[in-house]
């Protein structure tokens, strides 16, 4: 809650920087993601929604170097009844003006009484301002129940604009009691950021079923002293890119969870429900909602704690609003970025499916997890017309097999295992040039050796790991790579292969006792494929991915006898063997 008397604005500057126009969307290789103009600064407004009287009293200041930040008081003793208002203009690269607005902190109740408009449906409610803080409380009598303020003032997501909601969320009484942040153009259509302690949902329309963009569950969250931002970019061809975040307002506002959704004028796939009527809501007046649903019909959340019937509570203060242009850059492609806190008691992945359902089957998701200022994120396309996350134990690696760079000088060599030890000498390898080549420099006795990844062996359950092939010679005798997993390192072959063999072309699984081929290809050696090997339970999946062409040759198959090992590389190889590989990459759930 913000105190009567002066109010300090401070721009850091990696804001400003965002602000004039060198700021990024969240983006990955494996999934390049939009980049978009970021100025997410510590305060809210827009001059456009003031009077006359209100315009004069507030002070703008051009923003050259040095920047220059102008204090701004005001008094709300003085001003009882009135909307006190907080504005800074600043003026970047073009003249573009930043205006943030303290739409109302809850200190006054008569004057909230005038800003909002309450809301109750399907139960018993309270909407209380008291102690600075807005409490909304709701009883179901049957199915779902809310209760919610709505502000009386709209405001016009325009291109080129970008309209930013923030407000704290100072307390939710528990799984179940869902906070919304939500620009509102008229039943059913919004644009709702919701959040309880282990829920997070970006909503388009309440209808049945909703239409959400995003959805996940079983988050290790927080609703609890965290300011929830909603932020939404008008832009060319009718789209609306939209952003939210999760700040922790007791570490200074770290950020605990953030995405992107991009809304076109095309039906965007849903995690739940279909975008119909397809569509953005650029250049629709809407209205500022805080709001509270109890989830006690589980649309958001298989498992809540609350009672059906039980009461739910969340506590807002300082609801503010934020507006600024906005330079834009196309997107390459539709995806979105899953962040979380790098604090987590153990390391983590993300496991995906397309059905939230009892027997729903979960997948390593096959990108690799980095971190960033932070905080861990993954990029995941938005393809599919609905996908679920959520974390899980496990462990990823990743080799590109590029020179190593200051601050790490050096690089550990992947370790090899022969089946005949005196091929140790019969075989070359080599990282250079950003890519691993395996040779025979004659021809060797067996040709069967495993390549481990340096350091100690993760042991992995399911599992997805790739290889990319850069270059694999045709000429020479039956040569094969494989993917070998959940596997031991011994000569008893303990473990699942799923291989490319060239002299016939094809691919193949080994499934503990036989090697089983599939279909057979004709191989480009001027074309570059991918090896993707995946198990789930007892189903195995075998893809070589053509990636000039996009063709793709799988195979499929469903075995038993292992359930747990390490993952590595491993070749069958006789005299001319050569073959350059790069970015390996597994990740996969503990045992």
């Amino acid at each position: 809650m913000l105190s009567h008397g002066a109010y300090q604005i401070s721009v850091r500057f990696d804001d400003l920087v965002r602000l004039t126009g060198s700021g990024y969307w969240h983006t990955d290789e494996p999934e390049p993601l939009p980049r978009a103009h970021d100025p997410w600064a510590s305060t809210s407004t827009n001059s456009a929604i003031m009077t006359e009287p209100q315009r004069e009293k507030l002070m703008r200041t051009n923003l050259p170097e040095p920047l220059r930040v102008r204090l701004i008081r005001a008094n709300l003793q003085r001003a009882a009844g009135r909307l006190f208002r907080l504005a800074l203009t600043a003026m970047a690269l073009q003249g573009t003006a930043l205006v943030a607005e303290v739409l109302d902190n809850f200190s006054a109740p008569y004057f909230s009484s005038t800003n909002w408009e309450e809301a109750c449906f399907f139960g018993a409610c309270e909407h209380v301002v008291t102690n600075g803080v807005a409490k909304l409380s709701v009883t179901p009598s049957g199915e779902h129940g809310f209760a919610g303020l709505t502000s009386f003032r709209s405001w016009t997501l325009q291109e080129g604009r970008t309209l930013e909601f923030r407000v704290d969320l100072i307390s939710s009484s528990g799984d179940g009691a869902v906070a919304r942040l939500i620009f509102g153009v008229g039943n059913p259509n919004k644009y709702a950021f919701c959040v309880d302690k282990d829920t997070i949902a970006l909503l388009k329309r309440e209808t049945e079923p909703l239409q959400l963009f995003y959805l996940t569950n079983g988050l290790p969250g927080k609703a609890a002293n965290v300011k929830l931002i909603l932020s939404m970019t008008g832009l060319p061809q009718s789209s609306v890119l939209l952003r939210w975040k999760i700040l922790d307002n007791n570490q200074a506002g770290r950020e605990l969870w953030s995405g992107s959704q991009l809304d076109t004028a095309a039906a965007e796939p849903m995690a739940m429900g279909t975008d119909n009527p397809p569509g953005s809501f650029l250049n629709m007046s809407g209205r500022f909602n805080i709001s509270l649903y109890h989830d006690n019909a589980k649309l958001l959340d298989p498992a809540v704690e609350i009672p059906p019937q039980g009461e739910a509570t969340v506590v807002f203060d300082n609801a503010e609003v934020l507006e600024y242009a906005s330079a834009w850059m196309a997107p390459p492609s539709t995806a979105v970025l899953l962040s979380w806190p790098e604090s987590t008691a153990e390391d983590q992945i993300v496991i995906g499916t397309e059905a939230l359902a009892t027997d729903a089957v979960w997948t390593p998701w096959p990108e690799p997890i980095f971190k960033r200022f932070g905080q861990l994120c993954m990029a995941a396309p938005t393809t599919a017309q609905q996908r679920f996350f959520k974390l899980v134990p496990g462990t990823q690696f990743m080799d590109d097999f590029s020179e190593p760079a200051e601050p790490f000088a050096s690089r550990n060599s992947w370790v090899t295992r022969f089946f005949d030890a005196n091929d140790a000498s019969k075989f070359s390898f080599t990282v250079t040039n950003g890519a691993f080549r395996i040779q025979t420099l004659t021809n060797p006795l067996d040709g069967r050796v495993w390549i481990a990844p340096p350091g100690p062996l993760p042991v992995f359950r399911d599992f997805a790991a790739s290889v990319d092939i850069l270059g694999f010679p045709a000429s020479g005798g039956v040569a094969t790579i494989n993917i070998y997993a959940r596997g031991t390192l011994d000569s008893t072959l303990n473990g699942y292969a799923g291989g490319f063999r060239l002299n016939p072309a094809t691919i193949g699984m080994w499934d503990g006792s036989r090697g089983i081929w599939g279909p057979s290809l004709t191989y480009d050696p001027a074309a570059h494929y991918r090896l993707q090997f995946s198990g789930v339970g007892r189903n195995l999946t075998l893809r070589l991915v053509n990636l000039t062409t996009g063709q793709i040759f799988e195979q499929k198959l469903t075995a038993t006898a292992f359930s747990q090992g390490y993952v590595t590389l491993a070749v069958a190889a006789e005299v001319g063997f050569d073959i350059t590989v790069d970015n390996f990459f597994v990740t996969g759930t503990r045992p």
